[in-house]
């Protein structure tokens, strides 16, 4: 039984790494070229010495143009101790298995998320083989580069390597050179060529929209209306004041893929920009706004960590959150999204003029009931068209933030429903 516990064990640790690697891979976000590259778990390779087959944990094989082999084959050799580190003889036996398959174009490295005896180190690093350490909990640590880490000596690092209690969540070495996350380690091997940081890699933590509330008013953004209106000057004066960032509204930002650029913030120097085509969309372009400040107050402390900048187009800046595609990181766009409409339409503000067109409409259930009822719609209608003009929003700012409340029940399809005339 406790064999079967210990493979369960590795097998799911394998799997994860694979995974997370094979992510990368697909995602263009890893190796030189996806479509060169091939990851594959639990592979049979042919060993001249032996004269069969060995088969290794995870590899990945990458081809140059035209090549029917492979010009580098990268193995990676899985290691779930609970209770131990990984021994010297794992090493040993690791290296004989790179030698037999081919040393001059095949690199090893060995993951393990225990730790790694001593004896263990010498010899990796004199068979120049790759340690990795990780902590399964929090992946970003060793996916994503984090700016400025590379400052701990060589010598720290064979000690937290050799350590059951490690301070790092991604540890590597190999040449007697120090790494603190998976990207840069496997580039200064020649594994990789480049690396392109995500945002959809990185993990950010849960809030509420009531917590998303008292961000905004912690940091005295609920002070700045006109008229019922967000002042967009004030609060960009406020923001440069306090938290020095500047704003830029007269660029074109250019396209990321296919879709424009609408803003993006950048974190040396902190900037915001907001495309200069939004000019035409007053409420687009507020939205934007107040979207690239969500990020600012909320996620600026994490992001310049990993990210020079953060970009934002149609898919992003999205308040239905529909077309949040897996390519982008939707809680990031979400809490962006919130703070923004939540900004532009404060909740007392909210709750106050819904409360007075209600008794004005002598409607007794405090809500809305959205069919395909001409009655039900108008009353809809004229209460959004009221918080468009009131706060300066598009109807579909409006629509959401009534529907997030609680205050709207929409069963239709307003778009289809806005277009009928009344007869």
């Amino acid at each position: 039984m406790k064999h079967t516990n210990t493979t369960k064990r590795g097998s799911e640790f394998e799997e994860k790494v694979f995974f997370i690697i094979r992510e990368l891979l697909d995602n263009e976000d890893f190796f030189v070229s996806g479509k060169k590259s091939y990851i594959y778990r639990k592979k049979e390779y042919y060993s001249d010495s032996r004269k069969s087959k060995i088969v290794v944990d995870i590899s990945i094989e990458t081809y140059l143009d035209k090549a029917e082999k492979y010009s580098l084959l990268t193995i990676f050799e899985c290691k779930n101790y609970s209770d131990k580190g990984v021994p010297v003889d794992d090493v040993e036996e690791f290296d004989s298995k790179l030698s037999q398959l081919g040393e001059h174009n095949t690199k090893g490295i060995i993951v393990t998320n225990s730790y790694f005896q001593k004896g263990s180190i010498n010899v990796a690093t004199s068979k120049k083989i790759g340690l990795i350490r990780i902590n399964e909990k929090k992946e970003i640590d060793w996916i994503n580069y984090r700016k400025g880490d590379d400052k701990t000596s060589t010598e720290t690092v064979i000690s937290d390597l050799s350590s059951s209690n490690s301070s790092f969540n991604f540890i590597a070495s190999i040449n007697k050179k120090s790494f603190f996350h998976l990207p840069t380690f496997l580039i200064e091997n020649g594994i990789i060529d480049n690396y392109f940081n995500k945002p959809k890699y990185i993990n950010l933590p849960y809030r509420t929209e009531k917590e998303i509330d008292e961000i905004i008013t912690q940091n005295d953004l609920n002070s700045f209306y006109y008229k019922n209106k967000l002042d967009t000057d004030k609060i960009c004066q406020y923001l440069k004041k306090v938290h020095n960032v500047n704003f830029q509204f007269d660029s074109n930002l250019g396209t990321i893929g296919i879709k424009k650029i609408l803003g993006k913030i950048t974190f040396n120097p902190l900037e915001i920009f907001i495309c200069k085509e939004l000019n035409k969309d007053k409420h687009r372009w507020r939205f934007t706004l107040a979207h690239e400040i969500g990020h600012l107050i909320l996620h600026h402390g994490i992001l310049k960590k990993y990210l020079d900048e953060n970009i934002d187009n149609d898919s992003t800046i999205d308040i239905t959150h529909d077309d949040v595609v897996s390519f982008y990181n939707k809680r990031l766009e979400i809490q962006a999204n919130i703070f923004a409409s939540r900004l532009l339409i404060p909740q007392e503000k909210l709750i106050l003029h819904v409360a007075e067109y209600f008794v004005r409409e002598r409607n007794h259930k405090g809500y809305l009931y959205l069919d395909h009822q001409w009655i039900n719609y108008d009353l809809t209608n004229r209460l959004i068209i009221q918080l468009q003009e009131k706060f300066f929003v598009s109807k579909e700012v409006a629509r959401v933030r009534l529907i997030n409340e609680g205050i709207l029940r929409d069963m239709s399809d307003l778009n289809i429903i806005s277009t009928r005339r009344r007869k």
